[in-house]
């Protein structure tokens, strides 16, 4: 029951009526190597693949207009004016909060094609992480709908369905979650065929081998998830150089 409730209340969070939060953040900023993140949040960085990332929107969300806000910086990587990855991450500029739960559940979808819980079962921290296929272009609102907008003002091309890997990282005193979308066409895989939610897709378990290219990608995209969750660790820590980013 603890499980469900906390992950309720994520949810919640994450998805009700926007508020306002001052941060550093701006769109059309440009980071590199990492970010460090501002106020409550300020010793914990997020780890940034190569490549000049730019800032196409920033969102926040408060429940009940009281409490603690959560702010999400989404981030666009290009390349020859081709869209090569998005870069999103949620944290708690002020933090009023006694403890974050783990949302356990999150790592039990049917949506996810990996996932890799080291988190603590009794609800005092979270370390967990997954992969799955998410329908980008269905964002109507708050800054999934600022983000297209903002990218598709500069001509590029926003896939519809993309693979995205979250990492999920809270303890009693700290939230974060930092999450990395490939854009699958620009490395030469195939558009979609089926579009929808993550459980009807091309990237949806059980239908992920029926697309061999997809599949491989896949399978890549783990091996690199698994690599990266130590610069997601240093970041939480508040660790990260430029020269461990360079190794």
């Amino acid at each position: 029951m603890i499980r469900v409730i906390a992950f309720t209340l994520l949810v919640f969070l994450v998805n009700t009526g926007a508020a306002q939060a001052d941060t550093k953040f701006k769109v059309g900023q440009t980071y590199r190597n990492f970010i460090q993140l501002d106020e409550h949040s300020k010793d914990m960085q997020i780890p940034l693949p190569k490549g000049e990332w730019i800032v196409s929107a920033v969102d926040a969300k408060n429940p009940n207009g009281r409490g603690t806000v959560l702010v999400r910086v989404y981030l666009m990587n290009e390349e020859n004016n081709k869209l090569k990855g998005l870069v999103r991450f949620t944290y708690a500029p002020v933090n009023y909060s006694s403890g974050w739960r783990a949302p356990h559940k999150y790592c039990g979808s049917s949506y996810n094609l990996f996932s890799k819980d080291n988190g603590s079962w009794d609800g005092t921290q979270s370390d967990y992480w997954r992969i799955r296929g998410i329908t980008v272009t269905s964002r109507k609102s708050g800054g999934g709908r600022d983000s297209i907008k903002y990218m598709q003002s500069k001509g590029l091309s926003v896939p519809i369905v993309a693979p995205i890997a979250s990492f999920y990282r809270f303890n009693r005193s700290k939230f974060y979650i930092a999450e990395y979308i490939k854009n699958a066409e620009f490395y030469g895989i195939p558009k979609v065929v089926n579009e929808g939610s993550g459980q009807t897709n091309d990237y949806a378990p059980d239908r992920i081998a029926e697309y061999p290219k997809k599949k491989a990608f896949i399978d890549d995209f783990i091996k690199w998830g698994k690599k990266w969750k130590k610069y997601v660790d240093l970041g939480f820590e508040g660790k990260l150089t430029n020269e461990v980013l360079g190794d």
